[in-house]
């Protein structure tokens, strides 16, 4: 767009309708390129000085976002201000949950790379916040640049409930830097190795910073927290698990606890891997090495691609769509990332499953007895041997009157 144009649309915007103007100007602050800056004039700064007056906090915030874009120095004085507002917001124990994670998520894009904001938002969670609220928090600050992201996260870690140091540690995981500052608190002791999760262990050896790949493999194996590579041996312990009858009830519950994030049964988890609605069609053995070796045979659409983009952030998941501006991603938690091409460094792919190897450390052999119980399970689904209800074969037609004919096929309903 050139300067001329825009002048246009803001002189439009300052006259028209608010929730219009408030669409527009969102809009523009989501799809503006970062480094395209306008030369403003006088008159555009004063428009925009005019507008900013008229819109919410929301829409004031991605206001002064594109000012800053566009070179704007007018509309800078209005980010504190504003940056207090949203604040406010999110420490109003009396507003809507889903305003105040709003609210922390403009802040973060207000300026991505200030120090107080993150300083203020991890304050603002304590005890008595919603889990929804202290999570919607955790999570903005994976779009936060900060330099005191890692270090400010780590210092609350004690506090924290495990829900969320799940997403601190997914938040960490995003950037090479950030996540380096976490391997150094596992060494110190702050974190346990053993509060990541194998997905996130399995990034880890993946990831395409070789430094940070080569101190995990260090720390996982100095701590015990490294998986077997002999899958074969592994399995040959866990073999046992198959001949025994377990508890199917306990065994979904497992499966709700393990499984469901990535699979789906009866309609129940989510469906980023195979649906395993019907599995007791086949036999508990060939369960069991599709569970603790993921990697043996696995479909090219069901493997691990990992993305590294332009402003540093690791996303890794499986590839669910691409077009010619943008590849989708979705990750172990069922969370969908759409990343620009323009965006992408770099972009890279294994053999390896999206599942992670490793489920025996978490999977003892009482409890893999009671999941195959549950996932053999016939329910509306029971196994047939194919030779006996066989009715037809590639040598003959389907209504043959040959041998013990005639053929027939009778059905209950003819609906």
């Amino acid at each position: 767009m050139k300067a001329d144009g825009l002048e246009k649309l803001l002189s439009s915007l300052a006259g028209g309708n608010s929730s219009v103007t408030s669409a527009v100007i969102e809009g523009l602050a989501a799809g503006w390129p970062k480094n395209s800056q306008m030369k403003l004039t006088e008159s555009s700064e004063a428009t925009l000085e005019k507008l900013i007056g008229t819109m919410s906090t929301q829409s004031r915030g991605s206001l002064v976002r594109l000012a800053k874009l566009w070179g704007s120095e007018r509309l800078a004085k209005y980010a504190t201000e504003i940056a207090a507002s949203m604040i406010a917001t999110i420490e109003d124990s009396s507003a809507d949950s889903k305003k105040r994670i709003a609210a922390a998520g403009d802040l973060i894009s207000l300026d991505p790379s200030s120090e107080a904001s993150i300083s203020k938002l991890i304050a603002s969670i304590n005890p008595q916040m919603p889990p929804a609220v202290a999570t919607g928090i955790v999570r903005a600050l994976s779009e936060s640049t900060a330099a005191n992201v890692s270090s400010s996260l780590i210092a609350a870690w004690p506090s924290l409930t495990p829900t969320l140091r799940g997403d601190v540690i997914s938040v960490l995981m995003k950037r090479p830097k950030t996540t380096q500052d976490m391997l150094a608190s596992i060494k110190e002791g702050t974190i346990a190795i053993a509060d990541l999760s194998l997905d996130q262990r399995q990034s880890l050896r993946s990831h395409p910073d070789k430094e940070v790949r080569a101190a995990a493999e260090k720390l996982m194996a100095a701590s015990g927290g490294l998986v077997s590579a002999d899958r074969q041996k592994v399995l040959d312990t866990y073999m046992p698990t198959t001949h025994a009858t377990g508890d199917a009830k306990t065994g979904k519950a497992l499966f709700i606890k393990n499984c469901a994030n990535c699979h789906k049964h009866s309609g129940e988890g989510n469906e980023i891997g195979p649906d395993l609605t019907g599995m007791a069609v086949h036999p508990k053995e060939e369960l069991l090495v599709h569970i603790l070796d993921p990697n043996r045979s696995v479909e090219g659409n069901f493997r691990r691609y990992t993305v590294l983009t332009s402003d540093g952030q690791v996303l890794s998941g499986m590839l669910a769509a691409e077009s010619n501006s943008a590849v989708e991603l979705i990750d172990a938690e069922a969370k969908r990332h759409s990343i620009a091409r323009d965006d992408i460094e770099r972009i890279t792919s294994t053999n390896k499953s999206l599942m992670p190897e490793g489920f025996e450390q978490q999977l003892k052999p009482d409890d893999m007895t009671n999941l195959l119980e549950f996932l053999a399970s016939k329910g509306r689904y029971v196994p047939l041997q194919l030779g006996t209800v066989a009715t037809a074969i590639s040598t003959k037609g389907l209504f043959s009157d040959d041998d013990n004919g005639p053929d027939r096929m009778v059905f209950r309903d003819w609906k």
